[in-house]
Protein backbone atom coordinates (compact mmCIF):
# COMPACT_ATOMS: atom_id res chain seq x y z
CA UNK A 1 0.00 0.00 0.00
CA UNK A 2 3.09 2.44 0.75
CA UNK A 3 4.59 1.95 -2.73
CA UNK A 4 1.09 2.71 -3.99
CA UNK A 5 1.45 5.60 -2.09
CA UNK A 6 4.75 7.16 -3.32
CA UNK A 7 3.47 6.31 -7.04
CA UNK A 8 0.53 8.27 -6.50
CA UNK A 9 2.60 10.70 -5.46
CA UNK A 10 5.23 10.75 -7.75
CA UNK A 11 2.42 10.50 -11.14
CA UNK A 12 1.10 13.93 -9.35
CA UNK A 13 4.71 15.70 -8.76
CA UNK A 14 5.35 14.68 -12.53
CA UNK A 15 2.61 17.03 -13.89
CA UNK A 16 3.53 19.62 -11.19
CA UNK A 17 6.88 19.53 -12.52
CA UNK A 18 6.01 20.68 -16.44
CA UNK A 19 5.52 24.24 -14.98
CA UNK A 20 9.32 24.21 -15.11
CA UNK A 21 9.15 28.35 -15.71
CA UNK A 22 6.36 29.26 -13.15
CA UNK A 23 8.05 26.20 -10.70
CA UNK A 24 11.41 27.43 -10.59
CA UNK A 25 10.40 31.15 -9.72
CA UNK A 26 8.57 29.84 -6.89
CA UNK A 27 11.35 27.97 -5.41
CA UNK A 28 13.44 30.68 -5.94
CA UNK A 29 11.01 33.09 -3.89
CA UNK A 30 10.39 30.24 -1.49
CA UNK A 31 14.06 29.95 -1.06
CA UNK A 32 14.21 33.71 -0.12
CA UNK A 33 10.91 33.43 2.57
CA UNK A 34 12.81 31.14 4.30
CA UNK A 35 16.25 33.27 4.52
CA UNK A 36 13.83 36.06 5.46
CA UNK A 37 11.77 34.10 8.26
CA UNK A 38 15.55 32.65 9.92
CA UNK A 39 17.25 35.96 9.97
CA UNK A 40 15.80 37.82 13.02
CA UNK A 41 16.41 35.74 16.13
CA UNK A 42 20.71 35.80 14.44
CA UNK A 43 19.86 39.87 14.52
CA UNK A 44 17.81 39.57 17.87
CA UNK A 45 21.20 37.37 19.07
CA UNK A 46 23.49 40.41 17.74
CA UNK A 47 21.11 43.09 19.14
CA UNK A 48 21.38 41.73 22.38
CA UNK A 49 25.18 40.65 22.66
CA UNK A 50 26.95 43.01 20.78
CA UNK A 51 24.71 46.31 21.48
CA UNK A 52 22.31 45.88 24.65
CA UNK A 53 24.86 44.05 26.64
CA UNK A 54 27.44 47.26 25.84
CA UNK A 55 24.74 50.27 25.87
CA UNK A 56 24.83 50.62 21.83
CA UNK A 57 21.52 52.43 21.18
CA UNK A 58 22.82 53.92 17.91
CA UNK A 59 23.36 49.76 16.97
CA UNK A 60 20.66 48.65 18.10
CA UNK A 61 18.35 51.18 16.41
CA UNK A 62 20.55 49.84 13.16
CA UNK A 63 18.84 46.19 14.25
CA UNK A 64 15.10 47.01 14.44
CA UNK A 65 15.52 49.06 11.24
CA UNK A 66 17.08 45.73 9.63
CA UNK A 67 14.34 43.64 11.27
CA UNK A 68 11.42 46.27 10.40
CA UNK A 69 12.68 46.12 6.10
CA UNK A 70 12.96 42.23 6.65
CA UNK A 71 9.59 41.46 7.89
CA UNK A 72 8.55 44.37 5.30
CA UNK A 73 10.14 41.96 2.26
CA UNK A 74 8.90 39.40 3.66
CA UNK A 75 5.07 40.32 3.39
CA UNK A 76 6.00 41.26 -0.18
CA UNK A 77 7.47 37.97 -1.22
CA UNK A 78 4.78 35.62 0.62
CA UNK A 79 2.13 37.57 -1.53
CA UNK A 80 4.05 36.29 -4.69
CA UNK A 81 4.68 33.00 -3.28
CA UNK A 82 0.87 32.83 -2.75
CA UNK A 83 0.24 34.14 -6.03
CA UNK A 84 1.88 31.79 -8.16
CA UNK A 85 1.54 28.80 -5.92
CA UNK A 86 -2.41 29.50 -6.37
CA UNK A 87 -1.93 29.59 -10.47
CA UNK A 88 0.26 26.46 -10.88
CA UNK A 89 -2.76 24.96 -8.93
CA UNK A 90 -5.22 25.67 -11.31
CA UNK A 91 -3.47 25.29 -14.39
CA UNK A 92 -2.74 21.66 -12.89
CA UNK A 93 -6.45 20.83 -11.17
CA UNK A 94 -7.47 22.31 -14.81
CA UNK A 95 -5.37 19.75 -16.59
CA UNK A 96 -6.50 17.20 -14.45
CA UNK A 97 -10.44 17.75 -14.84
CA UNK A 98 -9.70 17.86 -18.72
CA UNK A 99 -7.77 14.65 -19.07
CA UNK A 100 -10.80 13.14 -16.47
CA UNK A 101 -13.45 14.38 -18.36
CA UNK A 102 -11.61 12.98 -21.74
CA UNK A 103 -11.23 9.90 -20.13
CA UNK A 104 -14.93 9.15 -19.04
CA UNK A 105 -15.71 10.24 -22.48
CA UNK A 106 -13.67 7.38 -24.20
CA UNK A 107 -15.27 4.52 -21.94
CA UNK A 108 -18.10 1.64 -23.30
CA UNK A 109 -21.28 1.61 -21.54
CA UNK A 110 -19.66 -1.45 -19.57
CA UNK A 111 -17.95 1.37 -17.76
CA UNK A 112 -21.22 3.21 -16.90
CA UNK A 113 -23.11 -0.17 -15.98
CA UNK A 114 -20.15 -0.36 -13.65
CA UNK A 115 -19.99 3.13 -11.85
CA UNK A 116 -22.40 5.21 -10.65
CA UNK A 117 -22.77 8.70 -11.76
CA UNK A 118 -22.18 10.15 -8.45
CA UNK A 119 -19.20 8.33 -7.40
CA UNK A 120 -17.89 9.29 -11.24
CA UNK A 121 -18.99 13.14 -10.19
CA UNK A 122 -17.32 13.03 -7.19
CA UNK A 123 -13.97 12.01 -8.93
CA UNK A 124 -14.21 15.62 -10.64
CA UNK A 125 -15.26 17.34 -8.13
CA UNK A 126 -14.42 16.42 -4.46
CA UNK A 127 -11.88 14.43 -5.56
CA UNK A 128 -9.86 17.37 -7.49
CA UNK A 129 -10.71 20.11 -4.63
CA UNK A 130 -8.71 17.85 -2.55
CA UNK A 131 -5.83 17.86 -4.53
CA UNK A 132 -6.49 21.46 -5.56
CA UNK A 133 -6.12 21.91 -1.68
CA UNK A 134 -2.97 19.44 -1.49
CA UNK A 135 -1.28 21.79 -3.91
CA UNK A 136 -1.83 25.45 -2.33
CA UNK A 137 -2.01 24.96 1.29
CA UNK A 138 -0.41 21.34 1.18
CA UNK A 139 2.42 20.14 -0.92
CA UNK A 140 4.17 23.63 -1.66
CA UNK A 141 3.85 24.94 1.87
CA UNK A 142 5.02 21.72 3.34
CA UNK A 143 8.15 21.89 1.06
CA UNK A 144 8.88 25.47 2.36
CA UNK A 145 8.88 24.21 6.58
CA UNK A 146 10.86 20.73 5.26
CA UNK A 147 13.55 22.96 4.04
CA UNK A 148 13.34 25.65 7.09
CA UNK A 149 13.45 22.70 9.88
CA UNK A 150 16.80 21.25 7.66
CA UNK A 151 18.28 24.91 8.22
CA UNK A 152 16.82 25.50 11.35
CA UNK A 153 19.11 22.49 12.47
CA UNK A 154 22.17 23.53 10.54
CA UNK A 155 22.31 27.11 12.02
CA UNK A 156 21.34 25.15 15.51
CA UNK A 157 24.44 23.33 15.19
CA UNK A 158 26.22 26.49 13.90
CA UNK A 159 25.14 28.43 17.08
CA UNK A 160 25.77 25.85 19.66
CA UNK A 161 26.92 21.66 19.34
CA UNK A 162 26.47 21.21 22.89
CA UNK A 163 22.71 22.47 22.93
CA UNK A 164 21.89 21.54 19.73
CA UNK A 165 22.24 17.92 20.67
CA UNK A 166 19.76 18.43 23.26
CA UNK A 167 17.07 19.38 20.68
CA UNK A 168 17.99 16.49 17.93
CA UNK A 169 17.66 14.24 20.57
CA UNK A 170 13.90 14.72 20.63
CA UNK A 171 13.68 15.05 16.53
CA UNK A 172 13.64 11.05 16.30
CA UNK A 173 10.78 10.66 18.88
CA UNK A 174 8.85 13.09 16.78
CA UNK A 175 9.77 11.28 13.80
CA UNK A 176 8.44 8.02 15.38
CA UNK A 177 4.99 9.92 15.70
CA UNK A 178 4.74 10.73 12.36
CA UNK A 179 5.09 7.13 11.19
CA UNK A 180 2.78 5.66 13.78
CA UNK A 181 0.56 7.97 13.29
CA UNK A 182 0.77 7.54 9.29
CA UNK A 183 0.24 3.68 9.70
CA UNK A 184 -3.29 4.14 11.55
CA UNK A 185 -4.55 7.09 9.71
CA UNK A 186 -3.79 6.36 5.95
CA UNK A 187 -6.39 3.22 5.57
CA UNK A 188 -8.82 5.49 7.76
CA UNK A 189 -8.52 8.13 4.67
CA UNK A 190 -8.99 5.85 1.92
CA UNK A 191 -12.20 4.74 3.70
CA UNK A 192 -13.40 8.17 3.99
CA UNK A 193 -13.03 8.69 0.22
CA UNK A 194 -15.15 5.74 -0.23
CA UNK A 195 -18.01 6.45 2.18
CA UNK A 196 -17.98 9.89 0.62
CA UNK A 197 -18.21 8.74 -2.87
CA UNK A 198 -20.78 6.63 -1.80
CA UNK A 199 -23.03 8.90 0.23
CA UNK A 200 -22.82 11.75 -3.00
CA UNK A 201 -24.09 8.34 -5.19
CA UNK A 202 -26.55 7.58 -2.91
CA UNK A 203 -27.96 11.31 -2.61
CA UNK A 204 -27.88 11.96 -6.51
CA UNK A 205 -29.72 8.49 -6.87
CA UNK A 206 -32.44 9.64 -4.46
CA UNK A 207 -32.95 13.08 -5.33
CA UNK A 208 -33.22 12.19 -8.64
CA UNK A 209 -35.83 9.46 -8.05
CA UNK A 210 -37.97 11.46 -4.96
CA UNK A 211 -41.04 11.30 -7.16
CA UNK A 212 -41.32 7.92 -6.58
CA UNK A 213 -40.03 7.61 -3.37
CA UNK A 214 -42.94 10.06 -2.37
CA UNK A 215 -45.19 7.93 -4.24
CA UNK A 216 -44.75 5.01 -2.80
CA UNK A 217 -44.64 6.55 0.59
CA UNK A 218 -41.02 5.48 1.04
CA UNK A 219 -39.59 8.54 2.65
CA UNK A 220 -38.75 6.57 5.64
CA UNK A 221 -37.18 3.57 4.39
CA UNK A 222 -35.04 5.82 2.15
CA UNK A 223 -34.21 7.79 5.38
CA UNK A 224 -32.95 4.71 7.40
CA UNK A 225 -30.44 3.65 4.07
CA UNK A 226 -29.58 7.07 4.00
CA UNK A 227 -28.62 7.06 7.82
CA UNK A 228 -26.82 3.71 7.56
CA UNK A 229 -24.03 5.31 4.84
CA UNK A 230 -24.24 8.58 6.77
CA UNK A 231 -23.34 6.68 9.78
CA UNK A 232 -20.20 5.01 7.86
CA UNK A 233 -18.89 8.50 6.66
CA UNK A 234 -19.31 9.82 10.23
CA UNK A 235 -17.89 6.92 12.45
CA UNK A 236 -15.11 7.09 10.07
CA UNK A 237 -14.48 11.10 10.75
CA UNK A 238 -15.04 10.23 14.87
CA UNK A 239 -11.87 8.09 14.62
CA UNK A 240 -9.44 10.21 12.69
CA UNK A 241 -10.64 13.26 14.88
CA UNK A 242 -9.65 10.62 18.03
CA UNK A 243 -6.14 10.08 16.38
CA UNK A 244 -5.16 13.92 15.99
CA UNK A 245 -6.88 14.35 19.53
CA UNK A 246 -3.93 12.37 20.64
CA UNK A 247 -1.24 13.52 18.20
CA UNK A 248 -1.55 17.44 18.03
CA UNK A 249 -0.62 17.37 22.58
CA UNK A 250 2.11 14.98 21.95
CA UNK A 251 3.96 17.37 19.40
CA UNK A 252 3.18 20.38 22.20
CA UNK A 253 4.46 18.29 24.71
CA UNK A 254 7.88 17.20 22.82
CA UNK A 255 8.37 21.27 22.17
CA UNK A 256 7.82 21.75 25.42
CA UNK A 257 10.26 19.13 27.05
CA UNK A 258 12.81 20.52 24.74
CA UNK A 259 12.34 24.34 25.29
CA UNK A 260 12.89 23.21 28.96
CA UNK A 261 16.16 21.62 28.43
CA UNK A 262 18.06 23.89 26.49
CA UNK A 263 16.34 26.44 29.28
CA UNK A 264 18.27 23.94 31.98
CA UNK A 265 21.38 23.47 30.01
CA UNK A 266 21.74 26.71 28.55
CA UNK A 267 20.76 28.60 31.58
CA UNK A 268 23.81 26.31 33.42
CA UNK A 269 26.70 27.37 30.30
CA UNK A 270 25.40 31.11 30.89
CA UNK A 271 26.13 31.42 34.39
CA UNK A 272 29.59 29.14 33.52
CA UNK A 273 30.08 32.15 31.21
CA UNK A 274 30.38 29.92 27.87
CA UNK A 275 27.04 30.93 26.31
CA UNK A 276 25.83 34.41 25.42
CA UNK A 277 21.85 35.60 27.01
CA UNK A 278 22.01 36.70 23.20
CA UNK A 279 22.88 33.07 22.16
CA UNK A 280 20.34 31.38 24.30
CA UNK A 281 17.72 33.85 23.30
CA UNK A 282 18.10 32.71 19.32
CA UNK A 283 18.28 29.17 20.60
CA UNK A 284 14.51 29.08 22.06
CA UNK A 285 13.32 31.04 19.19
CA UNK A 286 14.50 28.87 16.82
CA UNK A 287 13.08 26.06 18.81
CA UNK A 288 9.66 27.84 18.08
CA UNK A 289 10.25 28.34 14.84
CA UNK A 290 11.37 24.74 14.73
CA UNK A 291 8.10 22.88 16.00
CA UNK A 292 6.31 25.65 14.80
CA UNK A 293 6.28 23.69 10.83
CA UNK A 294 6.15 20.53 12.43
CA UNK A 295 2.82 21.51 14.47
CA UNK A 296 1.79 22.97 10.88
CA UNK A 297 3.09 19.89 9.24
CA UNK A 298 1.10 17.19 11.37
CA UNK A 299 -2.41 19.70 11.28
CA UNK A 300 -1.96 18.99 7.52
CA UNK A 301 -1.25 15.67 7.30
CA UNK A 302 -5.08 14.86 7.01
CA UNK A 303 -4.87 16.82 4.00
CA UNK A 304 -2.04 14.84 2.55
CA UNK A 305 -3.74 11.39 3.76
CA UNK A 306 -6.98 12.67 2.44
CA UNK A 307 -5.62 14.15 -0.83
CA UNK A 308 -3.11 10.71 -1.68
CA UNK A 309 -6.42 8.75 -1.18
CA UNK A 310 -8.44 11.37 -3.43
CA UNK A 311 -5.22 10.76 -5.77
CA UNK A 312 -5.23 7.05 -6.14
CA UNK A 313 -8.78 6.93 -7.55
CA UNK A 314 -8.36 9.80 -9.64
CA UNK A 315 -4.93 7.73 -11.50
CA UNK A 316 -7.22 4.51 -11.24
CA UNK A 317 -9.57 6.25 -13.23
CA UNK A 318 -7.07 7.58 -15.72
CA UNK A 319 -5.06 4.84 -16.25
CA UNK A 320 -7.86 1.89 -16.13
CA UNK A 321 -7.83 0.44 -19.86
CA UNK A 322 -10.17 -2.38 -19.55
CA UNK A 323 -13.27 -0.60 -20.78
CA UNK A 324 -11.45 1.93 -23.53
CA UNK A 325 -13.30 1.75 -26.55
CA UNK A 326 -10.30 0.93 -29.42
CA UNK A 327 -10.80 2.91 -32.67
CA UNK A 328 -10.17 2.16 -36.10
CA UNK A 329 -8.30 4.03 -38.63
CA UNK A 330 -10.76 4.79 -41.06
CA UNK A 331 -13.56 7.36 -41.96
CA UNK A 332 -16.83 6.74 -42.09
CA UNK A 333 -17.45 8.74 -44.90
CA UNK A 334 -20.54 8.83 -47.44
CA UNK A 335 -22.91 5.99 -45.38
CA UNK A 336 -24.57 3.64 -47.36
CA UNK A 337 -26.72 1.67 -44.59
CA UNK A 338 -25.52 -1.81 -45.19
CA UNK A 339 -25.60 -3.30 -41.81
CA UNK A 340 -24.95 -6.77 -41.47
CA UNK A 341 -24.41 -9.50 -37.77
CA UNK A 342 -22.14 -12.36 -38.52
CA UNK A 343 -22.43 -14.96 -35.39
CA UNK A 344 -22.35 -12.13 -32.63
CA UNK A 345 -22.52 -13.50 -29.01
CA UNK A 346 -22.71 -10.51 -26.47
CA UNK A 347 -23.13 -11.09 -22.83
CA UNK A 348 -22.89 -7.65 -20.37
CA UNK A 349 -21.59 -10.39 -17.57
CA UNK A 350 -22.06 -13.63 -17.98
CA UNK A 351 -24.82 -15.15 -19.21
CA UNK A 352 -25.10 -14.33 -23.10
CA UNK A 353 -27.27 -11.54 -24.18
CA UNK A 354 -27.41 -12.34 -27.80
CA UNK A 355 -26.41 -15.35 -28.91
CA UNK A 356 -24.54 -16.09 -32.50
CA UNK A 357 -27.27 -14.29 -34.00
CA UNK A 358 -26.81 -13.87 -37.70
CA UNK A 359 -28.88 -11.41 -39.88
CA UNK A 360 -28.33 -8.53 -42.73
CA UNK A 361 -30.43 -5.23 -43.70
CA UNK A 362 -29.98 -3.62 -47.06
CA UNK A 363 -29.41 0.15 -47.82
CA UNK A 364 -32.57 2.13 -47.27
CA UNK A 365 -34.08 -0.87 -46.30
CA UNK A 366 -37.03 -0.75 -42.83
CA UNK A 367 -36.74 -3.48 -40.64
CA UNK A 368 -38.35 -3.80 -37.06
CA UNK A 369 -37.22 -6.16 -33.80
CA UNK A 370 -40.19 -7.18 -31.52
CA UNK A 371 -39.77 -9.83 -29.04
CA UNK A 372 -40.02 -9.60 -25.22
CA UNK A 373 -38.25 -7.57 -22.41
CA UNK A 374 -34.70 -8.83 -22.15
CA UNK A 375 -34.20 -10.45 -25.22
CA UNK A 376 -31.69 -8.75 -26.80
CA UNK A 377 -33.16 -5.92 -29.42
CA UNK A 378 -31.86 -2.67 -27.81
CA UNK A 379 -28.66 -4.30 -27.16
CA UNK A 380 -28.27 -5.14 -31.09
CA UNK A 381 -28.57 -1.06 -31.42
CA UNK A 382 -25.93 -0.76 -28.70
CA UNK A 383 -23.48 -2.93 -30.39
CA UNK A 384 -24.17 -1.26 -33.64
CA UNK A 385 -23.27 1.94 -31.91
CA UNK A 386 -20.08 0.33 -30.45
CA UNK A 387 -21.12 1.59 -26.69
CA UNK A 388 -20.04 -2.18 -25.96
CA UNK A 389 -17.59 -4.62 -27.74
CA UNK A 390 -18.72 -8.01 -29.08
CA UNK A 391 -17.71 -11.40 -27.41
CA UNK A 392 -17.88 -13.26 -30.46
CA UNK A 393 -18.30 -12.61 -34.47
CA UNK A 394 -18.31 -9.72 -36.48
CA UNK A 395 -20.36 -6.88 -37.53
CA UNK A 396 -20.02 -5.41 -40.63
CA UNK A 397 -21.41 -1.67 -41.74
CA UNK A 398 -20.94 -0.60 -45.94
CA UNK A 399 -19.14 -3.78 -45.74
CA UNK A 400 -16.66 -3.11 -43.28
CA UNK A 401 -16.16 -4.11 -39.92
CA UNK A 402 -17.02 -1.57 -37.28
CA UNK A 403 -14.32 -1.34 -35.35
CA UNK A 404 -11.93 -0.49 -38.25
CA UNK A 405 -13.89 2.80 -38.23
CA UNK A 406 -13.00 6.02 -36.40
CA UNK A 407 -15.52 6.25 -33.57
CA UNK A 408 -16.43 9.57 -33.83
CA UNK A 409 -17.43 9.04 -38.12
CA UNK A 410 -19.28 6.00 -37.11
CA UNK A 411 -21.14 7.42 -34.72
CA UNK A 412 -22.05 10.11 -36.20
CA UNK A 413 -23.72 7.90 -39.02
CA UNK A 414 -26.40 6.71 -36.69
CA UNK A 415 -29.38 8.92 -35.40
CA UNK A 416 -30.63 6.96 -32.10
CA UNK A 417 -33.88 8.07 -30.54
CA UNK A 418 -34.60 6.52 -27.35
CA UNK A 419 -38.06 6.58 -25.16
CA UNK A 420 -36.42 9.12 -23.10
CA UNK A 421 -33.91 11.26 -24.95
CA UNK A 422 -31.19 13.51 -23.15
CA UNK A 423 -31.63 16.73 -23.07
CA UNK A 424 -28.83 19.09 -21.63
CA UNK A 425 -28.99 22.09 -19.62
CA UNK A 426 -28.35 24.81 -23.05
CA UNK A 427 -30.41 26.67 -25.11
CA UNK A 428 -33.08 24.67 -27.70
CA UNK A 429 -30.47 25.31 -30.16
CA UNK A 430 -27.46 23.88 -28.54
CA UNK A 431 -29.81 20.89 -27.76
CA UNK A 432 -30.73 20.33 -31.83
CA UNK A 433 -26.75 21.14 -32.78
CA UNK A 434 -25.37 19.00 -29.71
CA UNK A 435 -22.90 21.95 -29.80
CA UNK A 436 -21.94 21.48 -32.85
CA UNK A 437 -20.19 25.23 -34.16
CA UNK A 438 -20.20 23.71 -38.15
CA UNK A 439 -24.54 23.65 -37.74
CA UNK A 440 -25.69 27.03 -38.41
CA UNK A 441 -28.70 28.37 -36.72
CA UNK A 442 -30.49 28.51 -40.36
CA UNK A 443 -29.94 24.86 -40.61
CA UNK A 444 -31.33 24.24 -37.46
CA UNK A 445 -34.30 26.39 -38.15
CA UNK A 446 -34.63 24.28 -41.29
CA UNK A 447 -34.67 20.92 -39.18
CA UNK A 448 -36.70 22.33 -36.71
CA UNK A 449 -38.99 22.86 -39.75
CA UNK A 450 -39.06 19.71 -41.42
CA UNK A 451 -39.72 18.07 -38.36
CA UNK A 452 -42.82 20.89 -37.28
CA UNK A 453 -41.00 21.43 -34.02
CA UNK A 454 -40.80 24.76 -34.68
CA UNK A 455 -44.74 25.02 -33.82
CA UNK A 456 -43.53 24.71 -30.45
CA UNK A 457 -40.03 26.32 -30.26
CA UNK A 458 -41.59 29.73 -31.53
CA UNK A 459 -43.95 29.99 -28.95
CA UNK A 460 -40.78 30.86 -26.38
CA UNK A 461 -40.32 34.06 -25.73
CA UNK A 462 -36.32 33.36 -26.73
CA UNK A 463 -37.32 30.88 -29.41
CA UNK A 464 -33.57 29.44 -30.43
CA UNK A 465 -32.09 30.62 -27.55
CA UNK A 466 -34.70 29.42 -25.00
CA UNK A 467 -33.33 27.46 -22.25
CA UNK A 468 -33.63 23.45 -21.43
CA UNK A 469 -33.39 22.48 -18.19
CA UNK A 470 -31.54 19.27 -16.48
CA UNK A 471 -33.65 16.47 -18.46
CA UNK A 472 -35.80 18.47 -20.61
CA UNK A 473 -38.53 18.85 -17.42
CA UNK A 474 -39.28 21.97 -18.89
CA UNK A 475 -40.80 20.31 -21.92
CA UNK A 476 -43.05 17.44 -22.38
CA UNK A 477 -42.58 14.20 -23.29
CA UNK A 478 -43.73 14.73 -27.17
CA UNK A 479 -41.39 17.89 -27.25
CA UNK A 480 -38.36 16.14 -26.09
CA UNK A 481 -38.74 13.86 -28.81
CA UNK A 482 -39.25 16.48 -31.53
CA UNK A 483 -36.30 18.32 -30.25
CA UNK A 484 -34.82 14.63 -30.97
CA UNK A 485 -35.53 13.61 -33.84
CA UNK A 486 -34.89 17.38 -35.36
CA UNK A 487 -31.45 16.67 -33.19
CA UNK A 488 -30.87 13.41 -36.41
CA UNK A 489 -32.07 15.69 -38.76
CA UNK A 490 -29.58 18.43 -38.40
CA UNK A 491 -26.60 16.45 -37.69
CA UNK A 492 -27.45 14.77 -40.85
CA UNK A 493 -27.62 11.22 -39.58
CA UNK A 494 -27.79 8.61 -42.22
CA UNK A 495 -29.03 5.37 -40.29
CA UNK A 496 -32.14 5.45 -38.02
CA UNK A 497 -31.98 3.57 -34.51
CA UNK A 498 -35.59 4.09 -32.94
CA UNK A 499 -35.90 2.36 -29.62
CA UNK A 500 -39.26 2.79 -28.56
CA UNK A 501 -39.55 6.19 -29.62
CA UNK A 502 -43.24 6.53 -29.01
CA UNK A 503 -43.70 4.26 -26.35
CA UNK A 504 -44.37 6.99 -23.46
CA UNK A 505 -46.32 9.95 -25.52
CA UNK A 506 -49.76 10.79 -26.05
CA UNK A 507 -52.16 9.71 -29.38
CA UNK A 508 -51.68 13.06 -31.12
CA UNK A 509 -48.13 13.47 -30.38
CA UNK A 510 -47.41 10.34 -31.32
CA UNK A 511 -49.40 10.37 -35.20
CA UNK A 512 -47.38 13.74 -35.17
CA UNK A 513 -44.10 12.36 -34.76
CA UNK A 514 -44.80 9.33 -36.93
CA UNK A 515 -44.95 11.29 -40.02
CA UNK A 516 -42.22 12.66 -39.55
CA UNK A 517 -40.45 9.52 -38.81
CA UNK A 518 -42.27 8.31 -41.94
CA UNK A 519 -40.63 11.25 -44.33
CA UNK A 520 -37.11 10.35 -42.55
CA UNK A 521 -37.64 6.46 -43.27
CA UNK A 522 -37.51 7.07 -46.81
CA UNK A 523 -34.02 8.25 -47.13
CA UNK A 524 -32.99 6.33 -44.80
CA UNK A 525 -31.88 2.85 -43.65
CA UNK A 526 -34.27 1.88 -40.28
CA UNK A 527 -33.93 -0.18 -37.24
CA UNK A 528 -37.37 0.26 -35.04
CA UNK A 529 -37.25 -1.74 -31.56
CA UNK A 530 -40.56 -2.00 -30.16
CA UNK A 531 -43.48 -3.64 -28.23
CA UNK A 532 -46.00 -2.66 -29.44
CA UNK A 533 -46.51 -4.29 -32.66
CA UNK A 534 -49.21 -1.61 -33.94
CA UNK A 535 -45.97 0.41 -34.76
CA UNK A 536 -44.39 -1.83 -37.20
CA UNK A 537 -47.68 -3.42 -39.31
CA UNK A 538 -45.65 -1.05 -42.63
CA UNK A 539 -41.90 -1.80 -42.01
CA UNK A 540 -40.55 -4.37 -44.81
CA UNK A 541 -39.36 -6.98 -42.65
CA UNK A 542 -39.44 -8.01 -38.75
CA UNK A 543 -36.95 -9.85 -37.14
CA UNK A 544 -38.33 -12.03 -33.69
CA UNK A 545 -35.71 -11.55 -30.91
CA UNK A 546 -36.45 -14.58 -28.33
CA UNK A 547 -33.74 -15.08 -25.35
CA UNK A 548 -30.73 -13.54 -27.67
CA UNK A 549 -31.52 -15.85 -30.61
CA UNK A 550 -33.19 -14.88 -33.96
CA UNK A 551 -36.45 -17.05 -33.91
CA UNK A 552 -38.48 -15.66 -36.72
CA UNK A 553 -37.90 -13.31 -39.94
CA UNK A 554 -40.61 -11.91 -42.20
CA UNK A 555 -43.08 -9.20 -42.92
CA UNK A 556 -46.12 -8.61 -40.57
CA UNK A 557 -48.57 -10.77 -42.69
CA UNK A 558 -46.49 -14.02 -43.14
CA UNK A 559 -45.19 -13.92 -39.38
CA UNK A 560 -48.90 -14.11 -38.46
CA UNK A 561 -49.45 -17.27 -40.92
CA UNK A 562 -46.46 -18.76 -39.58
CA UNK A 563 -48.63 -18.65 -35.83
CA UNK A 564 -45.27 -18.74 -34.23
CA UNK A 565 -43.97 -15.99 -31.45
CA UNK A 566 -44.66 -13.29 -33.03
CA UNK A 567 -48.32 -14.63 -33.64
CA UNK A 568 -48.67 -15.24 -30.10
CA UNK A 569 -47.28 -11.61 -28.95
CA UNK A 570 -50.08 -10.41 -31.81
CA UNK A 571 -52.60 -12.14 -30.26
CA UNK A 572 -52.01 -11.06 -26.31
CA UNK A 573 -51.65 -7.76 -27.23
CA UNK A 574 -54.59 -6.97 -29.46
CA UNK A 575 -56.39 -9.67 -26.78
CA UNK A 576 -55.64 -6.90 -23.94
Amino acid sequence: MKNKFNTTFIKLFKRFFKQKILLMILIFVMLLVIAFQLSPPILIKIGIDKYIMKGNIIGLNFIVLILVCIYSLEFFLSFIETYITQKLSQQIMAELRSDLFKKIEKQNALFFDRHKVGELVSRLTSDISNLEQLFTTGFLDSFLKTVMIIVIVIILIVLNFKLAIVVIAVLPFVLMLFVGFSAIVMPLYRNLRVNTAKLSAFMRENITGMSVIQNFGKENAHQKQFNVVNEELSFNYRKIISYFALFFPAIEIASAVTVALVLLVGGKMILSSILTIGTLVAFIDYIDKLFSPLKELSERYNLFQSASASAERIFDLLEDQDNIVQEGRELFVNPKGHIEFKNVTFSYFQEPVLKTISFSIEPGEKVAFVGATGSGKSTVLKLLMRLYDLNEGEILIDHHKSDEYELGSLRRAFGWITQDPQIFTASVADNISLFNDNITLDEIKMAAKTTKADIFIEQFAEKYDHLLIERGENLSVGEKQLIAITRLVANRAKILLLDEATANIDVLTEKLINQNLEQLMKSMTTIVVAHRLATVKNVDRILVFDKGRIVEEGTHDELLKQKGVYHMLYKYQFKK
